[in-house]
């Protein structure tokens, strides 16, 4: 059956075999980082037809099941109920989707360098009781986009008429998201994720991101009330995003929001970047280094003092000298020697024969 002589379908198990193993090796995070998402997507929807393949060898001739007639049905039923969640999943429910929310691409803008911003309305959204903090899979129906969906999460909270996807140009289709055209049909799988209020135990929260992935949590701030603290790292200033509306956030809902800024830059303008608040500013080295005040008459242009082992900002000032921040010099770290220990004598064992000995001794 479809090759093998003697053993028929071993050539065609081969192959599906060989196709799950690439599954397997490209699963690897490692290999994984080198690949193109549309590369790693292609090659895992091969699994399907691994497991299809493997089907004229395992079901028609393997012995266990040509003997067993009960156990070879079963396996029938197993393949075709597989079959029946594939197709009614990945194919029917989405066009069923497409054609009751009718969701489309209603406007683009540009957030920040290669970061854009896509609002997408349709009909009824409300239904799909989607939260702020979880993501669907978008398959945008344009030219040389609609074979592959993407994974993006919610930048803003839904608002029963229209989402929000941020997206950061980091690879070749996010980098050519802006181009998508208004009215662009779109096609969205989900909601998925557990990262959203649904899940909060406690009154405090605490909300950490990077980079552009800031976009989940700036949604979640909308919907979060009480004792919440956010922490937001980047690299740069330049590379903030949603700046005015995390400030407007911060003033309406009363949530206590820290930006962490690894390397700032030293000359550039404060035009359009957020006002760094004391709340707000988080700083780290040795206490002679954070007892610095900060005017806030100083100039964003001038030069910043950074302790050399601190990921933080410090206020600019001049207050404190340098010199007293405990600085280790250039070059490795001496190694410290620990002090010996003296091994501890165990107790002295007796013996029997001494045990009795003593004991007649005592007695007379």
């Amino acid at each position: 059956m479809l090759g093998g002589g003697v053993y028929p379908g071993m050539i065609t198990a081969t192959i599906g075999t060989a196709l799950l193993v690439a599954v397997a090796v490209t699963s690897v995070v490692i290999v994984r980082r080198r690949l193109r998402y549309e590369t790693w997507y292609l090659v895992h929807l091969a699994a399907y037809a691994g497991i299809a393949l493997a089907w004229f060898h395992q079901i028609p001739t393997g012995n266990e099941l040509v003997l067993d007639r009960v156990a070879a049905d079963y396996w029938r039923a197993l393949y075709l109920a597989t079959l029946g969640l594939l197709v009614a999943f990945r194919v029917v429910q989405p066009v069923v989707n497409a054609f009751r929310y009718r969701m489309r691409v209603a406007e683009v803008v540009a957030e920040g360098p290669d970061v854009v911003s896509v609002r997408i309305t349709g009909r009824g959204l409300d239904r799909l009781n989607a939260r702020a903090g979880q993501f669907f899979l978008w398959r945008f129906l344009g030219r040389g986009r609609w074979w592959a969906s993407h994974p993006f999460s919610l930048s803003a909270a839904p608002d029963r008429r229209s989402l929000r996807i941020t997206v950061k140009a980091l690879g070749d289709f996010s980098s050519r998201l802006g181009e998508i055209a208004p009215g662009t049909r779109v096609v969205a799988e989900g909601p998925f994720g557990v990262f959203s209020g649904a899940v909060r135990q406690r009154d405090k929260v605490a909300l950490i991101g990077g980079g552009i992935g800031i976009t989940p949590i700036r949604a979640l701030l909308e919907e979060l009330e009480g004792d919440v603290v956010a922490v937001y790292r980047v690299v740069g200033e330049s590379d903030i995003v949603f700046a005015e509306e995390l400030d407007e956030l911060v003033r309406e809902r009363d949530v206590e929001l820290h930006y962490v800024v690894a390397s700032p830059s030293a000359t550039s303008s404060s035009a359009g970047r957020p006002q760094w608040r004391a709340p707000s500013r988080k700083a780290c080295g040795t206490p002679a280094c954070r007892a610095a005040p900060s005017t806030p008459s100083a100039s964003r242009s001038e030069p910043e003092r950074r302790h050399p082992r601190c990921t933080g900002r410090f206020p600019p000032s001049s207050a404190q000298p340098q010199s007293r921040c405990r600085q280790r010099a250039p070059g490795p770290r001496p190694r410290r020697r620990r002090p010996s220990r003296r091994r501890r004598s165990s107790p002295r064992r007796w013996s029997a024969r001494r045990c009795r000995r003593t004991a007649g001794a005592a007695s007379r």
